[in-house]
């Protein structure tokens, strides 16, 4: 067994250069390695978090949306939560395969290590679609269940309660790296929501309650005001500051890392592509 390289710095006034602006990361292997469990235990918590996800939307739907079940911001972010996951299951799939291949090949261990570690288009994706899972989860939590009335049923609190967990729980096992800039994604993200939000309710567009509005806080015909102040906090302050908390995060993770297994593994430049067992 080979020891990861050991890199442990990714000093936070390069967080801010333009370049950190792109998805595309130094290595893949981040994204479906972790510090705390072997790599093919990652891949069988990340399946069981997809499968979850995609039954919960499914019953979701059938339940509590129908047609109308995509017109609400928490099921755009739980959709982007099933995707990820189920990305994450696919690649780390791949990743122990191409691994298995190349040790098979007589491949040395740099060549394994640099195979593992090519980025390509897919990732870039796959990033894009973590970050704005994980930023949209946490600001629809805390704003679900401080703006909304809560139902408190067993999909509600999946949906609205859940969501944040599983996003959460990936950031700390695995070695994902968030760039500090990639708080343009999920803002991104949330402005389409909110124009389409207000668009869709000036058009006459109803919730599932019959009501004219997708959420009463939103409401674009009676209350243009409230709702665009609301809409702008949300998109340019909520958004950002929530996508601090997970970079504070992500540093913690990397820093608890570091006291219990050494710098080697703590840090998302170090890949562990060795730990699959």
């Amino acid at each position: 067994m080979t020891s990861p390289p050991t890199n442990p710095d990714f000093p936070f006034r390069e967080e801010f250069a333009v370049a950190k602006l792109k998805p595309a990361l130094a290595n893949a292997a981040w994204l479906v390695t972790s510090p705390f469990v072997p790599n093919a235990v990652l891949v069988g918590i990340h399946f069981i978090l997809a499968a979850f996800g995609v039954v919960i939307m499914i019953l979701s739907g059938i339940n509590e949306g129908g047609p109308k079940w995509f017109v609400f911001l928490t099921n755009w972010g739980y959709t982007h939560i099933v995707l990820s996951f189920i990305g994450f299951t696919a690649l780390g799939i791949r990743q122990l395969r191409l691994r298995k291949s190349l040790i098979s090949q007589k491949q040395s261990a740099v060549e394994v290590d640099m195979a593992l570690a090519e980025w390509h288009w897919y990732h870039s994706m796959l990033q894009v679609i973590y970050t704005n899972a994980l930023d949209l989860s946490i600001m629809i939590t805390i704003l679900y269940w401080t703006l909304l009335k809560p139902k408190g049923t067993f999909l509600d609190i999946c949906v609205h309660a859940l969501n944040a967990v599983m996003t959460l729980l990936q950031l700390f096992l695995c070695n994902v790296k968030l760039n500090l800039l990639h708080f343009v994604y999920p803002m991104t993200c949330a402005a389409v929501y909110l124009i389409f939000s207000a668009v869709y309710t000036v058009l006459g567009g109803r919730n599932t309650e019959g009501e004219p509005f997708i959420y009463s806080t939103l409401d674009w015909n009676n209350k243009p005001t409230s709702a665009a102040l609301l809409s702008a906090g949300a998109c340019f302050l909520g958004v950002p500051a929530m996508h601090g908390l997970a970079y504070g995060i992500m540093r913690a993770r990397v820093a608890i890392a570091r006291r219990s297994y050494g710098p080697a593994t703590a840090s998302p430049e170090s890949h562990a592509m060795d730990n699959v067992v």
